[in-house]
């Protein structure tokens, strides 16, 4: 496959195309030029430069074209057949589509854009772009028995529709989400690489603040269940990300937590560490030598108030080591923790408020000098009912 673009601005802008199983350009890009060739055949040109990308066809439209361009610009698409439409509309807001004139010959429609700006072209869209979406059935399994949600829906920029929605189950716990012929995203807010997403099916942990992002083309909506496979109720939905050390690189400290440090560090350090872990194979290890250190916690912005939990095991030396839960409007609480040769277990609830919140673990000066605290399965989160 050979591409050209004889009028690209400089020769650092590289124009792409992709061919489909009959050998048909169905995707290509230019930056900065004013024609795109591809195997000799012209696939899009412009009287003025311009930025340019398209998708033919698209899972929504006949093709899909967006120009940006700092002049008015005609342009001119190479198309199987003649259209019997062209919308123009804002590349982020297709419900301002308005129906634009355009010539056809030889196979080509021009079309003429007259302001500077950025526009998408719908070539014979296959719904009316001006309509609102309905929303998308989501049915809900748990331990209780069926019930509904509802997912509102909008036109992504390549004509699918994609359901979305912030939806909290009744029973939090691991689901299996199905959505035939979909693309499906179910987003943890709290812990990203807890995140699935697949087509057709997924499982998942849903809990609170959960997203989930149904994705289908026109005319081909899904049924969209899902189905409880674990329940959470009794357990603490932790909220902490990476409160049990599991990410982490050796000499650093864990990742997601800061560490806290007088301007001369000195020797005191948070490792992160794999020898001596009470859950999964990593935990953290914070060695104070002449001064204090401590490590804190990616914020947490909390969605509702209530009765939280904090619960972590810790053993070593340190004589005055603590966590402490800070919370908005001076809500939180501090445990300390004592010295141990054994791994112990701590737990202790809070009332706490919507809003920023971390979890900050500290080993303060004292005797002797030189102390080793290990922290590991430190979970902040309200017990599933």
């Amino acid at each position: 496959m050979i591409i050209t673009c004889p009028s690209c601005a400089t020769r650092y802008k590289v124009p792409e195309a992709a061919l489909g199983a009959e050998g048909r350009v169905v995707r290509w890009v230019l930056q900065g030029g004013t024609r795109l060739t591809v195997d000799g055949a012209e696939v899009f040109r412009a009287d003025a430069v311009c930025d340019a990308s398209g998708q033919v066809p698209s899972p929504g439209a006949a093709a899909l074209v967006q120009v940006k361009r700092a002049t008015p610009v005609t342009v001119s698409l190479a198309l199987a057949d003649r259209p019997r439409t062209v919308f123009a509309a804002p590349p982020d807001r297709p419900a301002e589509a308005r129906a634009v004139e355009f010539a056809w010959q030889d196979g080509r429609a021009e079309v003429a854009l007259d302001a500077a700006g950025e526009s998408v072209l719908w070539v014979d869209p296959a719904l009316d772009l001006t309509a609102p979406t309905p929303p998308l059935a989501l049915t809900v399994t748990d331990g209780a028995g069926a019930y509904p949600l509802s997912l509102k829906t909008a036109i992504a920029e390549s004509g699918e529709i994609v359901a979305f929605g912030r939806v909290n189950p009744r029973e939090p716990g691991e689901y299996h989400f199905t959505a035939p012929g979909a693309q499906i995203l179910v987003q943890d807010r709290w812990e990203l690489h807890r995140s699935a997403r697949g087509v057709g099916e997924v499982i998942a942990p849903w809990r609170e603040g959960t997203e989930v992002f149904v994705r289908f083309a026109p005319g081909a909506t899904p049924e969209v269940a899902a189905t409880q496979t674990q329940s959470y109720r009794g357990e603490i939905v932790n909220l902490l990300r990476n409160g049990g050390f599991e990410e982490g690189s050796p000499e650093y400290p864990p990742r997601t937590w800061v560490v806290w440090h007088p301007r001369k560090m000195g020797l005191s350090w948070p490792y992160w560490t794999q020898e001596d872990a009470v859950e999964g194979v990593s935990c953290a290890k914070l060695v104070k030598r002449e001064i204090p250190l401590s490590i804190t916690s990616q914020p947490m912005r909390l969605l509702t108030g209530g009765r939280y939990v904090l619960r972590f095991q810790a053993r070593g030396d340190a004589s005055a080591a603590s966590v402490r839960v800070s919370g908005q409007q001076d809500t939180g609480t501090t445990v300390a923790i004592e010295p141990s040769e054994q791994w112990r277990e701590y737990r202790t609830e809070i009332d706490l408020v919507p809003g920023y919140t971390t979890v900050k673990i500290t080993v303060p000066a004292g005797d002797p000098a030189e102390q080793t605290l290990w922290i590991d399965d430190v979970q902040l989160g309200r017990v599933a009912e």
